[in-house]
């Protein structure tokens, strides 16, 4: 298990990472993912179960949806700290 951030666009599931991250390499290799989202943060616990095929897409700056993950986590003001810093 590896927990990352997302956001949902209404269409795709996005994540980011660091250019050179491990999981970049392996996902290249082989699109087939499964993802778990959760909720445990309150009773009854939620889970949402996805499979499908991922695109790997390498950008020159931090993709929009990262920042948007950050605000989710952090609030509007740590969220662009945070990836100010990135």
């Amino acid at each position: 298990m590896v927990p990352l951030w997302f956001h949902w666009t209404g269409e795709l599931l996005v994540f980011g990472t660091q250019p050179h991250a491990p999981k970049v390499e392996v996902l290249r290799e082989r699109s087939e993912v499964a993802v778990t989202i959760d909720d445990s943060s309150a009773w009854p616990y939620r889970a949402l179960l996805l499979r499908g095929r991922v695109m790997v897409e390498m950008l020159d700056d931090i993709a929009p949806e990262y920042v948007e993950a950050a605000r989710k986590h952090f609030g509007p003001e740590g969220g662009e700290a945070w990836t100010a810093g990135s």
